[in-house]
């Protein structure tokens, strides 16, 4: 059976991690930290957002696993954009380098 932990998947969004430099300049990036300044930003936006759509129960736990999921689930709908811009700029740079 496939699992994510996805604390450690958003985190790993967050951080930019995997992809070049040059392909985040590319994508409108200063460097990498802005990268991550942009990022850090969505992870607040995405945590009010799924405050605001979580009822609330008397389950702490049960409250903080669905806010967890509902925020990875929305940087996972922003990486899935990101990766593919990212597979278009590794092939026409594999392309460029023929």
């Amino acid at each position: 059976m496939w699992y994510t932990e996805t604390n450690d998947r958003v985190a790993q969004i967050v951080s930019c991690e995997g992809y070049e430099e040059d392909f985040l300049k590319e994508m409108g990036f200063k460097d990498r930290n802005s990268c991550v300044d942009l990022n850090v930003s969505l992870h607040k936006q995405y945590t009010d957002d799924c405050i605001n759509l979580i009822r609330s129960s008397s389950d702490m736990d049960y409250n903080l696993k669905l806010l967890d999921l509902c925020v990875y689930h929305s940087f996972e709908k922003q990486a899935v954009s990101l990766s593919s811009e990212y597979v278009i700029y590794k092939r026409n740079k594999r392309d460029t380098a023929k």
